[in-house]
């Protein structure tokens, strides 16, 4: 995973091929958004991944988008659960770099 690849597509195609279990281009429920990667179990996300091939190569920065769509897989679910302890996993990759980094809603 530690070099360069022409595109995301190609990324996403080496973590496949090395048995990396994410369901990949997963839209979040009543909402636009689709994630790059994720891991779940019913509509609980505990993984989220976002893939670039280089940071600046997209408008958005990879890991502000990942804690966006994490805002938004929980929005609904915080309102039912407001006191779960459900974390996430936010796996960035880009360029040579894969950042983890776990996050929660608290309340």
């Amino acid at each position: 995973m530690s070099i360069l690849y022409k595109d995301e597509i190609t990324r996403v195609d080496v973590l496949k091929s090395h048995g990396i279990l994410l369901k990949f281009s997963s839209q979040i429920l009543n909402s636009r958004y689709v994630v790059d990667g994720d891991m779940s179990v019913g509509k609980y996300r505990y993984v989220i991944a976002e893939f670039k091939n280089e940071v600046g190569s997209a408008p958005a920065q990879p890991f502000l988008e990942a804690i966006v769509y994490y805002v938004e897989s929980t929005r609904e679910l915080a309102l039912e659960n407001p006191r779960s302890p459900l974390s996430c996993l936010l796996l960035v990759i880009y360029g040579v770099c894969a950042i983890y980094q776990s996050i929660a809603l608290i309340k």
